[in-house]
Protein backbone atom coordinates (compact mmCIF):
# COMPACT_ATOMS: atom_id res chain seq x y z
CA UNK A 1 0.00 0.00 0.00
CA UNK A 2 2.64 2.57 0.96
CA UNK A 3 4.33 1.74 -2.32
CA UNK A 4 1.37 3.00 -4.56
CA UNK A 5 1.57 6.45 -2.75
CA UNK A 6 5.43 6.52 -3.48
CA UNK A 7 4.36 6.60 -7.12
CA UNK A 8 1.80 9.38 -6.68
CA UNK A 9 3.83 12.21 -5.04
CA UNK A 10 5.12 12.90 -8.02
CA UNK A 11 1.82 12.38 -10.37
CA UNK A 12 0.44 14.66 -8.43
CA UNK A 13 3.36 17.14 -8.57
CA UNK A 14 3.82 16.87 -12.25
CA UNK A 15 0.06 17.37 -12.66
CA UNK A 16 0.34 20.40 -10.33
CA UNK A 17 3.06 22.04 -12.06
CA UNK A 18 1.26 21.79 -15.51
CA UNK A 19 -1.25 23.60 -14.91
CA UNK A 20 -1.70 26.99 -16.20
CA UNK A 21 -0.61 29.96 -14.03
CA UNK A 22 -3.16 33.31 -14.11
CA UNK A 23 -1.33 36.71 -12.94
CA UNK A 24 -4.23 38.65 -12.06
CA UNK A 25 -3.33 42.57 -12.68
CA UNK A 26 -6.51 44.67 -11.68
CA UNK A 27 -9.37 45.85 -13.21
CA UNK A 28 -10.25 42.25 -14.18
CA UNK A 29 -7.24 41.65 -16.59
CA UNK A 30 -5.59 38.37 -16.04
CA UNK A 31 -2.21 37.50 -17.25
CA UNK A 32 -2.37 33.93 -18.78
CA UNK A 33 1.20 31.60 -18.37
CA UNK A 34 0.49 28.42 -20.54
CA UNK A 35 2.06 27.24 -23.30
CA UNK A 36 5.25 29.68 -23.90
CA UNK A 37 3.90 30.07 -27.31
CA UNK A 38 0.59 30.95 -25.76
CA UNK A 39 1.20 33.79 -23.45
CA UNK A 40 -1.83 36.65 -23.77
CA UNK A 41 -3.42 38.91 -21.41
CA UNK A 42 -7.39 39.03 -20.69
CA UNK A 43 -10.42 40.24 -19.49
CA UNK A 44 -13.18 38.35 -18.57
CA UNK A 45 -12.29 35.67 -20.78
CA UNK A 46 -11.41 38.85 -24.06
CA UNK A 47 -8.01 38.54 -25.23
CA UNK A 48 -6.55 41.75 -24.87
CA UNK A 49 -3.09 41.44 -25.96
CA UNK A 50 -2.88 38.58 -27.50
CA UNK A 51 -0.32 35.93 -28.05
CA UNK A 52 2.57 35.53 -27.67
CA UNK A 53 3.68 37.84 -24.95
CA UNK A 54 7.81 36.94 -24.02
CA UNK A 55 7.67 39.37 -21.09
CA UNK A 56 5.70 42.38 -19.21
CA UNK A 57 5.85 44.09 -16.32
CA UNK A 58 3.26 46.35 -13.96
CA UNK A 59 4.19 50.10 -13.83
CA UNK A 60 1.42 52.24 -12.09
CA UNK A 61 -1.92 51.53 -14.00
CA UNK A 62 0.00 50.65 -17.15
CA UNK A 63 1.16 46.75 -18.27
CA UNK A 64 4.06 47.35 -20.72
CA UNK A 65 5.43 44.24 -22.40
CA UNK A 66 7.15 42.63 -25.65
CA UNK A 67 5.63 40.24 -28.05
CA UNK A 68 5.75 38.38 -31.16
CA UNK A 69 2.31 39.13 -33.16
CA UNK A 70 0.66 35.69 -34.28
CA UNK A 71 -1.99 35.38 -37.07
CA UNK A 72 -4.38 32.53 -37.78
CA UNK A 73 -3.80 30.82 -41.35
CA UNK A 74 -4.56 27.74 -42.29
CA UNK A 75 -1.35 25.29 -43.41
CA UNK A 76 -2.24 22.09 -45.24
CA UNK A 77 -5.47 20.31 -43.46
CA UNK A 78 -5.78 22.37 -40.34
CA UNK A 79 -5.35 25.96 -38.58
CA UNK A 80 -2.23 27.09 -36.71
CA UNK A 81 -1.42 30.38 -35.44
CA UNK A 82 1.87 31.56 -37.23
CA UNK A 83 4.48 33.21 -35.59
CA UNK A 84 5.40 36.82 -38.05
CA UNK A 85 9.23 37.97 -37.86
CA UNK A 86 8.26 41.10 -35.45
CA UNK A 87 9.33 42.17 -32.99
CA UNK A 88 6.10 43.68 -30.85
CA UNK A 89 5.72 45.95 -28.24
CA UNK A 90 2.99 47.07 -26.34
CA UNK A 91 1.04 49.33 -24.01
CA UNK A 92 -2.04 48.62 -22.30
CA UNK A 93 -3.91 51.30 -19.64
CA UNK A 94 -5.18 49.17 -17.68
CA UNK A 95 -8.23 52.10 -16.15
CA UNK A 96 -8.99 52.32 -19.90
CA UNK A 97 -8.60 49.06 -21.60
CA UNK A 98 -6.84 50.79 -24.40
CA UNK A 99 -3.74 48.92 -25.98
CA UNK A 100 -1.28 50.49 -28.01
CA UNK A 101 0.75 48.62 -30.29
CA UNK A 102 4.37 49.25 -31.58
CA UNK A 103 7.04 47.65 -34.31
CA UNK A 104 9.64 49.98 -33.86
CA UNK A 105 11.35 50.57 -30.70
CA UNK A 106 11.94 54.05 -30.81
CA UNK A 107 8.24 55.12 -31.15
CA UNK A 108 7.79 52.61 -28.17
CA UNK A 109 10.59 54.52 -26.02
CA UNK A 110 8.74 57.66 -26.95
CA UNK A 111 5.24 56.99 -26.26
CA UNK A 112 6.42 55.19 -22.53
CA UNK A 113 8.29 59.12 -22.15
CA UNK A 114 4.90 61.01 -22.89
CA UNK A 115 3.16 58.25 -20.50
CA UNK A 116 5.49 59.63 -17.56
CA UNK A 117 7.19 56.32 -17.42
CA UNK A 118 10.76 56.26 -16.71
CA UNK A 119 12.98 54.39 -18.70
CA UNK A 120 14.48 53.61 -15.32
CA UNK A 121 12.06 51.81 -14.09
CA UNK A 122 11.45 49.64 -17.03
CA UNK A 123 13.33 46.04 -16.74
CA UNK A 124 11.61 44.38 -20.13
CA UNK A 125 13.79 41.25 -21.37
CA UNK A 126 14.18 42.34 -24.36
CA UNK A 127 16.80 39.82 -25.65
CA UNK A 128 13.93 37.35 -25.77
CA UNK A 129 12.91 38.84 -28.63
CA UNK A 130 15.93 37.55 -30.52
CA UNK A 131 15.54 34.34 -29.22
CA UNK A 132 12.30 33.64 -31.16
CA UNK A 133 14.70 33.17 -34.22
CA UNK A 134 17.57 32.16 -32.83
CA UNK A 135 18.16 28.74 -34.26
CA UNK A 136 20.57 27.95 -30.73
CA UNK A 137 17.78 29.21 -28.40
CA UNK A 138 15.83 27.13 -25.69
CA UNK A 139 12.47 29.18 -27.44
CA UNK A 140 13.59 28.28 -31.22
CA UNK A 141 11.00 26.25 -32.67
CA UNK A 142 8.28 27.22 -30.13
CA UNK A 143 6.35 28.79 -32.36
CA UNK A 144 5.27 27.78 -36.22
CA UNK A 145 6.24 30.11 -39.40
CA UNK A 146 5.36 30.71 -42.60
CA UNK A 147 8.12 28.23 -43.49
CA UNK A 148 6.16 25.52 -41.71
CA UNK A 149 2.92 26.38 -43.10
CA UNK A 150 4.72 26.03 -46.80
CA UNK A 151 5.87 23.05 -45.75
CA UNK A 152 1.90 21.68 -44.85
CA UNK A 153 0.73 22.30 -48.41
CA UNK A 154 1.35 18.70 -49.46
CA UNK A 155 0.62 17.26 -46.43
Amino acid sequence: MTNKFIYLIPLFALLYLAHDTIWEIGYGYEVKLGRYDDWKIERHGEVIVGPTIHDYQKIGDFVIGIHTPVHDKICGKFPYAIAEKKKGYFVLQIDTGKVLEFYDPTEFSTKLSELNIQQSKVDLHYGLLDDVWDPNSVHYGNFFTEDFCESQKDA
